[in-house]
């Protein structure tokens, strides 16, 4: 179920994992996992439909998209969520 304040959680998540991403340090793929689930339990303890196919496929797709763009040299997939 689509709503509003769900939307602006996960967009606020995906923000602070992009800020991550695009932090001076270099974040290593174990970091950013535990980051990813980090904030997708707490966007899911209030919104559970974080979980649908198409919040996690937006998810996987900018954050891949991102790491891509920064110069890491690997993805994340729907289980990393």
């Amino acid at each position: 179920i689509y709503t509003e304040e769900g939307n602006e959680a996960c967009t606020q998540a995906f923000q602070n994992i992009y800020n991550t991403i695009w932090e001076d340090k270099f974040i290593t793929e174990s970091e950013l996992k535990k980051l990813i689930k980090e904030q997708i339990i707490q966007v899911a303890s209030v919104h559970p439909e974080v979980h649908d196919t198409e919040p996690e496929w937006h998810f996987v797709d900018r954050i891949n998209s991102s790491l891509k763009t920064r110069g890491y040299n690997y993805e994340i997939n729907r289980g990393d969520l």
